[in-house]
């Protein structure tokens, strides 16, 4: 929110009449509060709404009444709102950086949900959820994670929390060479090795070095089926169900490896 004009996030969240502000459609919006009646608002980055739009937001949670940019009109609406943030809200109102009404008015029910570093049980079941739907949405060949991805997604800090995820899987889908996404395709170097050619080793000292195809594949179902089984408490029928397959399949996985 912090990153664009104060007049164009207010009229995209509350609505605007018409001319409200310079480059304003002539026949006005509707805001997404508008749009939302009857249903579930969710307010991403809410420590960034300015102090202004926060007292007209209030309104909406306590009056259920919205407002247009550069209208006098009250409109009512029944929405519920999902507001979300990474900062310390608390900290932010002892700072006067928040309305401490519009606080509590939000604070009916707070989800804490840890970093990914402080769950990283959770990384692999995400990776492959974020695999699959990177793949459909950009009509991707498939692709699987090798055991060294999943060693490197496991250990790596993540700083960046759920988004940086997905672009390490994203910037695993476009490095990848084959079948799999290796670990160093995850990472942020990209370096070209100047080296002389003669110390380039061959294709067949590499292929002998290289495990079998059919040997990592095993390790990186293995390491995916045992994070599901243990995320499902060790239900295996649920797991199954998770991970797309049978019953019969999920053991014949775990007998085969």
């Amino acid at each position: 929110m912090g990153a664009l004009p104060e007049a164009l996030v207010e009229s995209e969240l509350f609505g605007a009449v018409g001319g409200a502000y310079t480059g304003a459609d002539r026949k006005g919006r509707l805001g997404k509060i508008k749009l939302a009646d009857g249903g579930t608002l969710f307010l991403d980055e809410i420590a960034e709404m300015p102090l202004a739009m926060q007292a007209k937001l209030l309104r909406v949670l306590q009056e259920r009444e919205v407002e247009a940019l550069g209208s006098n009109r009250l409109e009512r609406v029944d929405v519920r709102v999902i507001a979300a943030t990474a900062k310390d809200l608390g900290e932010l109102v002892k700072k006067g950086e928040f309305r401490e009404d519009l606080y509590y008015r939000l604070n009916v029910l707070p989800i804490k949900i840890p970093p990914l570093r402080h769950r990283k049980q959770d990384i692999p079941l995400l990776a492959h959820a974020m695999l699959q739907k990177i793949q459909q949405e950009s009509n991707l060949p498939p692709l699987l994670l090798s055991a060294s991805a999943l060693n490197w997604l496991n250990h790596y800090h993540w700083p960046g929390n759920i988004r940086e995820l997905r672009n390490r899987i994203e910037r695993g889908c476009v490095m990848a060479e084959g079948e799999y996404i290796e670990g160093h395709d995850l990472d942020d170097e990209i370096s070209f090795d100047d080296a002389p050619i003669e110390n380039i080793p061959s294709q067949e000292s590499e292929l002998k070095e290289t495990q079998p195809l059919k040997r990592v594949r095993n390790q990186s179902e293995l390491m995916l089926i045992q994070e599901t089984i243990k995320q499902c408490g060790g239900n295996k029928t649920e797991a199954a169900k998770m991970l797309g397959i049978s019953r019969a399949g999920l053991y014949k996985k775990l007998k085969d490896s």
